[in-house]
Formats: structure tokens, sequence, C-alpha cells
């Protein structure tokens, strides 16, 4: 008989003793006097010796006989929020059991507990029971194989639909043995429950034991072809560079491997690569044009290990900081991998070269590399200063050479047009790559007619500023030139004060060895037309017409500090200072007449200047911080008023407290004044503008207080309705820079980060005055940004069109100093602004969005401190359409590019972007355009502010945004969420 043991002895698992409270887990049966089942609660009442547990439940159900693992002693709970006696609809493969009972995919079943048998572990694991119709037992199955729908499989296939495997030999841990199209039967859906099952189809191949979880890709309906018109067992050569794997082996030019499957990857670059076998090596992923059926031979009959010398013009390897410089001794690794970038043109490169302190092989053109030792032509050498006494020109890259410019020389040309040995490659200040000049436009010392040319040229840039590009043109047609003192453009100031005229400016004493130039034009012969820019006998005319054709494509800016660096490197210093004090006259012009646009035009040059927005770098030390520093006082002294005024016509308190922290720095009391009437005239209580007026630059800090919960669980739905892609593939869609395949089922919100940063957001309210003076009213066009359109934030964010508007076209018609009057903020529970929790007021008009930026937990900080940092743009993932800081609508998109803090907690940043007049690109591959699309919004000769990039039409992937001027950016919330 089995007795009871005392609550000490009971030691068996579980650990139940005598009078204990505990919860049954397991499938239904029967009781004494009725039916025991999932949940019902009970008291132990005995422990036997095999370890049983006799306990005692209520509800007419008397004492059941259970094993431990049956119990728990907390009310038990059903693994993916399913409940005891749901409906679920098996997704796996048939099976059958050793009584008779089976099981199909698609056939419906009730939940009836946990798994407890023993075997499990002891806290239940994972699978649950399941009771199907007929079955004498419940079945205990993975919560993967179960679903509350009817099961759909992946792909389109359908039980019983016949496959192919795709792949290489394959052999399992249990034996089991898969060839190159081995043929299988789709069983069902795949259960492995790692989130990516949506991806797979379970496939039962003949002669094996069980189905397993196969990748689309791996699997056809169709019998597998392997590309390149190969076969399995095929001899091939690896014909790429000498290549360092992971683990240290090498892969070597001209080794010998064979062909064992096709590749199945799945990024839609399958056809174009092949599983190969070396011997040593393992196996790898190679792509068609690295291997061949025949030994590879090294152009050039060269050799592998061959020493040689680079005798081209020294540039940069690859995307590295490293540079190749003219005369370095290399050793040959193989055959080029592919076509190099080279002087703006497309050059197909020949030879692989490793050269000392590279990682991997560069590529180069046999013109490039010699065996000997190269040599300059006309006695130079690597490093020698020249001038450029030739005409002008511009490259497609940007690049541009001027008359008088003075650079460096690098290496010899390397065109292979037999002419090299009369030309050598110089680079010329702020020029990307080097340029090809012949012998005779280059010289030691300062052209002649340098000065004069200088001169002319310095006269048609300020002949150029008189006009308005086209930003500023459509400025000044809102209305701005009939307000008030505003002057037209027929009386706007001289550029230059008369003593700093260009015409008294003289060759100084340290002129050197150049003559004076005589003003005389008899010597101007023809004109000729030379890369679509006009030349008059190898030196610009000074008609506004010729002289200005060269700079009709720059800034006026970059045509005065043209000026100034080639006056500086030929020693001109009164004609440099002339440059720089026009340049300032610009700067002045714009503070005077309340032109946002030019200030904006000027500020952007001196950005450029220093490399901020990987633009020319024409401007230099001191006087481009000059530059900028005068510029972006102007600015915002100029667009402050309008800040504020449409700080008041929206309610936006933070924005007021910020312009009047900021006019109180600067000692601007008149808007101090008309700034503390607006936030009297809000009537909030001080508390809450106390909490304003404090910057909140930390991005770790969460939100607090009664609101703190209804804004993560705002964050929570935004998060909810953006999680997906709206290109046919849902919640699946994914990028090659998603770093792994992996995408979770859902992302929760941890906390919110509301920010506060006086100065970013001035700068953000500044940047969006002066688009609305720059917008082309048929630019205004709704682009259904789905952050915007969500349901929630639709109710909270959107204003009625522009509201900045209704101040007569902000920036762009009140003076310097004219302010706002007092209003009252809109009618509302709490302030919209970037200081307190509901999300901000947009101003459609003008295409202001909310849109997601993911970035890593430092950078999030670094952002929250400081804004963005264009300089940063681009460098992480790529930069499909240029160098510019990339948005997303799509939070699914967004999440590819975060990376989680200690705490495994990822940041999104949540920000307000004003994208003005897009530039939409749906081009197929935009790699080739994205100059362009920058230079479209970056130079005063554009008219766009931002770039649609339209993969999701193109891919069916994401719409990504893009901005090229940091300030267009203002980051409001961090959002730090866990993936589920």
């Amino acid at each position: 008989m089995g007795c009871a043991l005392s609550a000490t002895a009971a030691t068996q698992p579980g650990g139940f003793v005598i009078g204990e409270h505990v919860f049954y887990r397991g499938a239904p049966q029967q009781g004494w006097s009725g039916r025991l089942v999932f949940g019902a609660s009970g008291q132990v009442v005995y422990v036997t010796f095999r370890g049983s547990v006799a306990v005692m439940f209520g509800g007419g159900i008397g004492r059941v006989t259970v094993e431990p693992l049956e119990l728990c002693r907390t009310v038990p709970r059903i693994p993916n929020g399913f409940s005891f006696d749901d409906i679920m609809y098996y997704g796996g493969p048939a099976r059958e059991y050793s009584n008779g009972d089976a099981i199909q995919f698609g056939q419906q079943g009730s939940i009836a507990g946990l798994c407890c048998l023993r075997g499990d572990p002891p806290d239940g694991g994972q699978r649950i029971a399941v009771l199907f119709p007929g079955h004498r037992m419940a079945k205990a199955l993975q919560p993967a194989l179960l679903s509350s729908q009817p099961p759909t499989i992946p792909g389109g296939y359908s039980v019983g639909d016949r496959v192919y495997w795709c792949g290489m030999n394959w052999t399992f841990p249990n034996g089991d043995r898969l060839k190159f199209g081995s043929e299988g039967e789709v069983a069902g859906r795949s259960c492995v429950g790692d989130g990516l099952d949506d991806r797979r189809v379970a496939v039962s191949f003949r002669g094996n034991r069980g189905a397993v979880a196969m990748r689309l890709p791996e699997i056809s309906s169709q019998y597998p072809v392997i590309p390149g018109g190969y076969n399995v067992g095929d001899q091939v050569y690896y014909a790429f560079p000498n290549w360092k794997s992971p683990n240290g082996s090498t892969l070597q030019f001209g080794v010998q491997g064979k062909v064992i499957g096709r590749s199945c990857i799945g990024d839609g670059k399958d056809d174009e690569r092949i599983w190969v076998l070396f011997p040593g090596l393992s196996y790898g992923c190679i792509c068609l044009e690295q291997i061949s059926l025949e030994p590879p031979m090294i152009p050039g009959h060269y050799n592998l290990g061959d020493p040689v010398y680079y005798c081209g013009p020294s540039r940069p390897v690859g995307s590295s900081d490293q540079l190749l410089v003219f005369g370095s001794l290399g050793e040959v690794a193989g055959r080029a991998a592919s076509g190099t970038q080279l002087s703006g043109q497309r050059a197909l490169a020949d030879v692989a070269v490793v050269f000392p302190g590279s990682l991997d092989a560069v590529d180069v053109r046999l013109l490039e590399i010699s065996r000997g030792m190269p040599v300059i032509p006309g006695g130079l050498s690597h490093g020698d200063r020249v001038f450029y006494c030739g005409g002008d020109r511009a490259f497609g890259n940007g690049d541009r050479i001027t008359f008088g410019s003075r650079g460096e020389v690098v290496g010899r040309s390397c065109q292979g047009d037999g002419q090299d040995d009369e030309r050598v490659a110089v680079v010329l200040p702020g020029n990307r790559l080097a340029s090809d000049l012949r012998l005779e436009e280059c010289s030691g010392k300062a052209p002649p007619k340098l000065l004069v040319w200088l001169e002319e040229r310095l006269a048609a840039a300020e002949r150029k500023a008189a006009c308005p590009t086209p930003r500023r043109a459509r400025s000044r047609s809102r209305g701005g030139d009939s307000l008030p003192g505003r002057p037209s453009p027929s009386s706007l100031p001289a550029l230059v004060e008369p003593d700093a005229s260009p015409q008294a400016s003289r060759w100084g004493d340290g002129a050197g060895a150049a003559e004076e130039p005589t003003a005389d034009r008899s010597e101007v012969v023809r004109a000729v037309q030379f890369e679509g820019l006009a030349v008059i006998g190898g030196i610009p005319a000074a008609s506004p017409s010729v002289a200005g054709a060269a700079a009709e494509q720059t800034s006026v800016i970059t045509e005065l500090a043209i000026v100034r660096r080639t006056a500086l490197a030929a020693d001109l210093g009164d004609l440099a200072a002339a440059a720089q004090r026009a340049a300032l006259a610009q700067v002045e012009l714009g503070r005077r007449s309340g032109d946002l646009a030019l200030l904006a035009e000027l500020r952007r040059a001196a950005e450029e200047g220093a490399g901020g927005g990987g633009g020319d770098a024409f401007l230099d030390g001191s006087w481009q911080q000059e530059l900028w520093s005068c510029a972006n006082s102007a600015l915002e002294e100029v667009a402050m008023p309008q800040v504020l005024t449409s700080a008041g016509s929206e309610g936006d308190v933070f924005g007021q407290l910020a312009v009047r922290d900021w006019a109180k720095a600067r000692g601007f009391s008149e808007i101090v004044g008309q700034a503390e009437e607006l936030l009297q005239s809000s009537q909030l209580p001080d508390s809450f503008l106390q909490r304003q007026m404090a910057d909140r630059l930390s991005g770790s800090e969460p939100e607090s207080g009664p609101e703190a919960a209804r804004v993560v669980e705002q964050m929570q739905l935004l998060l909810n309705e953006t999680y997906t892609g709206w290109g046919g593939f849902g919640k699946l869609t994914r990028t090659r820079d998603r770093p792994d395949e992996k995408v979770a089922d859902h992302l929760e919100v941890e906390c919110v980060v509301h920010l506060r940063n006086k100065e970013s957001y001035l700068n953000y309210c500044i940047r969006r005055q002066v688009i609305a003076c720059e917008m082309p009213e048929y630019s205004r066009r709704d682009w259904n940004v789905r952050t915007s359109s969500s349901a929630s934030l639709s109710s909270a964010s959107v204003s009625s069109p522009s509201s900045l508007s209704d101040a007569g076209g902000p920036g762009c018609g009140a003076s310097p100093h004219s302010g706002p009057t007092a209003a009252q903020p809109p009618s509302q529970d709490f302030p919209k602004s970037p200081g307190e929790y509901p999300l901000s007021v947009l101003d459609p008009s003008f295409n202001e969005h909310y849109l997601w930026h993911g970035t890593g937990p430092a950078e999030a900080r670094g952002i929250a401190e400081r804004g963005f940092d264009l300089g940063q743009a681009g460098s992480s993932r790529g930069a499909l359409f240029g160098r510019g800081l990339y948005f997303a609508e799509s939070c699914l998109k967004a999440d590819e590019y975060v990376r989680p803090d200690a705490e495994g907690r990822f940041p999104l940043i949540l920000c307000r972007v004003t994208l003005g007049h897009v530039n939409y690109c749906d081009a197929e591959d935009p790699w080739e355009l994205r100059e362009s699309l920058r230079f479209s919004c970056r130079h005063s000769s554009g008219e766009h502010h931002s770039v649609i990039g339209d993969r999701e039409k193109i891919r069916q992937t994401f719409r990504e945004f893009v901005i090229f001027d940091a300030h267009q950016a203002y980051p409001e919330y961090i959002v730090w969420y866990r993936r589920k």
C-alpha cells in the first residue's frame, strides 16, 4: 500500500508537501466524481513512494493522483497567449502515432493543456497538449506548429507539391542526405519558431526519414539549373585576385575547384553565383565572373608575385583613407576584379596588385604599372607645384580647373593615347581627382595675364551676385520686394567698397618673375568651345556673357573663393583681400535686405568650404570660419522674428522660449519683449514654463509624470502601424542593409525620451523659414507619408495649411527686427510643442513630416546633444541617393540600422523633417545620379530641398527620404524598444 510521506520526506520531483495548494496544468482526465481539466486547483493530501501526488480538487472533481510535472504552484498559462479549449489548427507535416492516431496539415483541434510527460523540462517546457477529434489522447506539439487561423504555406505551395533541392550536397546529423536536384514533397509549414518560419517550407525528401525546414530560395518547383551552363562536378579555376578568408586561409588566383551547386542566398542575385569546393579551403559561393573553365591568365604577361611600380596619379584606394602614391612598389596578385572609377570615367582595370599597407588587392590598368621606376615627363617630380595656364574646364563629378590655379604634380598621365609623355597628372585645389594637363598648360611661374583675368572674374562674380539665383528669385516673387524698406534689385548696394576695387590691385613686391599685365584686349584673337565652356585665346574674355560662362554653374561665393585662392597662390594679396571683402559684402547685403535665401546660400557655401557637406573645399582656414560666422549671425538675426511669429501662431511655447533666450543672449531687447508678451498671453502655469526652459539633451532620460504612459502608448501605436513595408511583402520586407535575416515579430516600446535642444530647434525653425521662401507653388503636393497619415499621429500633429505663410511669406518680407503681435495659442489641453508630451504641429504645405531614423545608442545620445551632423552622413551603410541624412516612414526600415545598448534595447529617433520641394527618384540604379541629386538640393542654382528614393516602386521595399542640410531635421523623440 502506498503510505503517505511526511512533509520533510517529500523530496520527489516538484517537492510538493501535504496541505500545499496547487494547480493542474496537464491534459484532461477523469477524477473520482468529475473531469479534471487544465487550471483546476486543489490541495495535496499525500505523496506516494513512487513520487506521484494525490490531490483533492474542488468543483466536484474529487481526489486524483497525478504526476508532479502536471502540477504547479501558480495559475498556469499556455504559451503564445493561447487559452484552454481554444480551437487551433495544425501547420506541420503529417504525423502518425503508434496507437493508430494521425494528424494532417490544417487539421483542427482544441487546446487541452500543457505537455507534462516525463523527460519534459520541469517547468512544463514549451509543448502544448492538443486534443484532435477521434483521438484517444492529447498530442504534445510545439507552439510554432499551431495557429488560430487555418495555416497557409509560404511561397504559394500546397501540401504534396513536388519540389527540388537547389543547393549543394548535404548530410544531416541523423544520416539523411541531400544531393543537388533531390526530389521531395511539400509537407507543411516550417515550425522552427525562430521568427523566420514565414520564409521556409517543410519538405519530405525521398529516402530521408523526416521532413526538414527549407528556405524558399533552396527549393524550386522545376528541376534546378546551375547558372553559367555549369554542371555538378565541373572543374573550374578561381580567376580573381588572392582573397584571404576570415579563418586565415587564402584563396589564390588560378586555384582549381569543383562545382557543387547553385547559390541559394535569396538576395535576387543567385543567378549570378554558384557553389564551388576548393581543395583545403572548404566551399564558397562564387560569382560567375570570378571563375573560368580554363586556367586564367594575367594581362601584360605578368605572373603571380611579380614586383611592379605604380605610375599613375595618386588616388584613394577604395573607401579607405589609404592613398596609392606614384612610384609605390607592389606585387601582382592576379587578374583585376572589376572596372574602377578613374578621372570621372569608367575604365576597365587589368591587373590586381597588393601594395604595402593595403589589406586587399588594388585594381589597376596596365598603363598604370611598370616593371621599372616610372618617370614624370617635363623633368617634373612628384610634389612639384605648378600653375595652370589653360582655359577653364568643368567635369561631371563636380571638379573644375580654372586659369591660374596652382596645384601639385602627383604622377604621369595614363590615358594610353600615345600622348602620355606630353602630359602630367596634377591635383588642383578643391578637386577630388587629379587632372591630366598638357606640359604647355603648366608653368612653375604665375601666368603673365593672371591679374587681368582675376580682376575680370571678380567683376563677373559681382555682376552675378546682383542677379538672384532661382531660389532667391522665388523668394522675391513672393512679394518681398514690395514690403516697406526692402530695396529693389536696381537699388542694391555695390558689393565692393571703392577703396577695395580690384582695379586698384596690382602685382605686389612678392609677385616674382611675372610681368605686370596690360588691359589691352588686342591679344584676344578667337573664341573656342572646350568641354562646354567658352574660352578666348586661352584666357576668358571680359564680357559678362563669356567671362561669366565659367562661373555659370558655380555659386558667387565659390567664384570669389577661386579668385582669392588663385590670387594668394600668385602672391596677389590685394586682390585676394578684395575677393574676401566682396564675400562679406554679400552677407551685409543679405542682412540689410532681410534676404533669408541669400544668407542661407552664403552659410551653406561656407559649410561646403569646410567640407562639412562633402562638397567643394574652395574656402579655407580663417576665411571660411569668418564667412560662416558672419552669415550664420546675419541669418539668425533676420529669421528669428519670423520664427517667433510662427511660434506664436502655432502655440509653440518651447519655440517662444528658445527665441527669447536667444534674444537675451545677443541683446535684442525688442524681440525679448515680444516673446515675453506671447508667453504671458498663453496663460500657462509657471510650473509648465519652468519645465520648458531647461534644455533636455540626455538621450537616455525617459519621460516621467502622468503623461509618460500616454507617450509610450502613442509611440507603441505608431511603431505597430509602421512596422511593415508597403511594397507587397509586409513585415517580411527587408533590404541588404539588414545585418541578418531575422525580423522580430514586433517592437515593444520600453521608454520614450522627449528631447529639448533649443539650439537644434531654432536651427530647424530657421531652415523651415528658408524653405518656405524658396518653395515653388507647384511643388506643394501630398506625398502620402505613412507616419504622418498614421492614425496615432494624424489627429495630433498635422495643422491646417501653412500657418507660416499667414505671416506673408516668412523670412521673405519682414525687416530684420519686425516682430509678431501677441496671439493666443490654439485651444488644446496641452501645448503642442517640442517641450511637452503632445506631438508638434506640422505644416504639410511645406512637406513637413514625422520620420524615423535608426542608429546606435552612442550616436543617438550624440544627436540628442548636438543635433545631426552632415559630416557623418552616409558613412555607415551606403548612400544610394547621395551623401545625406536618410529617414524612413517605416520603422521596419529604420530598424535595419539600429544597434543595441548594454541592456539589449534599441534606439529609434522620431524626427520632424521638412522635405520642402522634393526631387522624386525612381531610377532602377540611382548610383550614377547621386551627385546630381545632391547638387539639386545643395547648390544655389538647384530648386529642390530633399530627395525621395522610391525603392518601394522599383524593388518592392521601402521609400527613402534624404536631406542634405542637417538643420532640415529636428530629433524630437528617442524611442527605446526591444525586439520580440
